[in-house]
C-alpha cells in the first residue's frame, strides 16, 4: 500500500491547479471539495480557450470527461464531470466556474479516457470482515495477568479463479496500527482483490465492483458499505516532478443512507464460514450468471439500496426482478418462440382491417408475448418448485399466494374496481407481501447458485432480523 488510504466516507478540501487532459499546459487554480459522495471542483480562470465574453463555452465544456490536478503534490482526477455555475466579470474576461463529478481519483491523472486501463481492483466494505469471521486478535486475561501482550494473527487469505470473468479472485487484509502512552489502538480491515488476467477499463471495473457488493449483500441479507475503492494501474507514468504509484483510490457517492452500525457476524443471512466449501463454485456460478441476470439482480438490489420507494414500488420491482429470472433460467413458456411464430403471425393477420393503427399496434404487441406464461403461472411454478420448507417461508403454505400477488400486479398496472376488490392495498399487508416476494427471489438466487435448500431455509428461519416476517400469521 502507498500512502493513506481515500475513503467514500471522508471529507477534504485541497487547493491545486487544474487542466483538461488535452491542454495540460493551459492550467487554472481551484478548489477540490469532497464531502462523503459530494465531489466540487471550484476553478478561477477559463479552462477552454473559445470562451467568449459572456462565458458561453461549447457542449464539450459543459460536460469535459475528465479535469486533472495536483494537489500537494498529488494527483486527482475529476471524471464525469458537468458544468454546475460558470460566472464572468463583465467587461473583462475573467471567470470562475464550479464543477460537479461523478467520480474522483486520486493518485493518477488521466491523458484520455481510453487511458483508464486497470491491473486490478481492490475494495473493503463495512460488514467484510465479519462476515469472513476470523479471529485475529488474541484477547488476554487482564484479570489474572500483571503483564500481558496482544497478538495479530494474519488471516487466512483467499483465492478463487473465476473463469467466466477470467480472473482471479482473492482476499487481502491490512493491519492499522495509532496511539500513544496510554491507549492503543489496532484496526484490522479486510478487502477484495479482482485481478483480471488482461487489463479491465473502468466501466468493466465498476461491474466487478457492483457484483461483489451485491453477492455480499445477498449473503449478509442486508445493505453494506463501501469502505474504499481502489484500482491498481502499470506501468506506473512519471508526469511532471512527481511520481505517480501505482494505485488510484477512486471516491464516489453509493446515494443511500448508511446503517447506524455494520451488519454484525450473528445478524447475517450467511458468514463465509457457513459456506466455505461450497463458496468457490457459489463465487464462479454468481459471475457466470450476472450478464443474463442483470435485470434481476438490478431490480433486487436496487431496492434495498432506495431509501425512501414507496411500498407499491418495491413490490413491483420484486414482481419483475422474479419474472426475469423464470425467463432466463427456467423453460417458462408454452412453446418456444420459433414454434410460436406462425401462430403469432396468424393472430395478427386476423386483427380486423377496421381496428385503428394504434390499436392494432397494442393488440400485436400483447400477441407477441403470447407463447409466454403469464404472471400466476410463473409464481405457480416457481412455488411447487420450492421444499416444503421454503414454501412455508415465502407464503405459510398457502397455494393462492401467487394468484393474490398477480391479481395485484394487475390492479397496480390497470387500476380498475374489480381488480381492487382482489389485490392487496393495505400498506401492511402490502408491505409484508413484498417481504415474502423478497424471500423468494433470494432463495431461488441462492438455490440457482448451487446452495441447498434446507440450508437457506434454516438460515432465515433463525435469523433475527427475518423472524417477524417468517412468523407473523396476520398479513400475507
Amino acid at each position: 500500500m502507498i500512502g493513506k488510504k481515500h475513503k467514500l466516507d471522508d471529507s477534504f478540501e485541497l487547493t491545486g491547479n487544474w487542466w483538461l487532459p488535452d491542454k495540460p499546459d493551459k492550467k487554472v487554480p481551484g478548489v477540490l471539495r469532497y464531502d462523503a459522495g459530494s465531489i466540487v471542483l471550484e476553478l478561477i480562470g477559463n479552462l477552454h480557450d473559445d470562451q467568449s465574453t459572456f462565458g458561453v463555452i461549447d457542449s464539450v465544456g459543459l460536460q469535459p470527461p475528465l479535469i486533472n490536478g495536483q494537489c500537494a503534490g498529488q494527483f486527482y482526477c475529476v471524471y464525469s464531470c458537468f458544468l454546475k455555475t460558470i460566472n464572468t466579470q463583465f467587461p473583462s474576461t475573467d471567470s470562475t466556474s464550479k464543477y460537479g463529478g461523478r467520480f474522483l481519483f486520486a493518485g493518477v491523472a488521466f491523458e484520455s479516457e481510453e487511458d483508464m486501463k486497470f491491473v486490478k481492483l481492490e475494495v473493503s466494505f463495512d460488514s467484510l470482515e465479519h462476515w469472513i469471521g476470523q479471529l485475529v486478535f488474541s484477547v488476554p486475561d487482564l484479570a489474572n495477568e500483571e503483564e500481558f501482550s496482544r497478538k495479530y494473527r494474519h488471516p487466512e487469505q483467499l483465492s478463487i479463479r473465476c473463469d467466466s470473468i477470467a480472473s482471479t479472485v482473492a482476499t487481502d487484509s491490512r493491519l492499522e496500527t495509532s496511539g500513544g502512552y496510554f491507549e492503543d489502538k489496532w484496526t484490522y480491515t479486510s478487502s477484495v482483490i479482482v485481478a483480471p488476467d488482461d487489463d479491465m477499463d473502468f466501466h468493466t471495473a465498476c461491474q466487478r465492483y457492483a457484483d461483489l457488493r451485491n453477492l455480499l449483500t445477498l449473503c449478509v441479507g442486508n445493505r453494506v458499505f463501501t469502505k474504499y475503492f481502489t484500482l491498481h494501474y502499470f506501468p506506473s507514468k512519471k508526469q511532471g516532478d512527481t511520481d505517480i504509484p501505482y494505485q488510484a483510490d477512486v471516491l464516489f457517492s453509493e446515494r443511500s443512507r448508511r446503517l447506524e452500525k455494520p451488519v454484525g457476524h450473528w445478524e447475517m443471512l450467511f458468514h463465509y464460514q457457513t459456506i466455505k466449501e461450497q463458496f468457490p463454485a457459489l463465487l464462479n456460478n454468481w459471475f457466470s450468471r450476472s450478464a443474463e441476470l442483470r435485470t434481476s439482480y438490478d431490480l433486487l438490489f436496487g431496492t434495498i439500496y432506495s431509501d425512501d420507494l414507496y411500498v407499491r414500488l418495491q413490490f413491483l420491482n420484486m414482481i419483475h426482478a422474479i419474472e426475469n429470472f423464470d425467463r432466463h433460467r427456467n423453460a417458462s413458456h408454452y412453446l418456444s418462440k420459433e414454434e410460436y411464430e406462425p401462430i403469432r403471425q396468424l393472430l395478427t393477420n386476423s386483427i380486423p382491417p377496421s381496428v385503428s393503427k394504434d390499436h392494432r399496434r397494442s393488440l400485436a404487441s400483447k400477441i407477441e408475448f403470447g407463447h409466454e406464461y403469464s404472471l400466476r403461472k410463473r409464481l405457480a411454478g416457481l412455488y411447487a418448485s420450492l421444499s416444503s420448507e421454503c414454501q412455508q417461508i415465502v407464503c405459510r403454505g398457502d397455494s393462492s399466494f401467487p394468484q393474490k400477488v398477480a391479481d395485484t400486479r394487475n390492479y397496480f398496472s390497470h387500476y380498475t374496481k374489480d381488480l381492487e376488490a382482489k389485490a392487496w392495498t393495505n400498506p401492511d399487508q402490502l408491505f409484508h407481501a413484498t417481504e415474502r416476494l423478497r424471500f423468494l427471489l433470494t432463495i431461488l438466487l441462492l438455490r440457482d447458485l448451487g446452495m441447498e435448500e434446507s440450508l437457506i431455509a434454516n438460515a432465515i428461519k433463525n435469523n433475527v432480523a427475518l423472524q417477524h416476517f417468517v412468523n407473523r400469521v396476520d398479513v400475507p
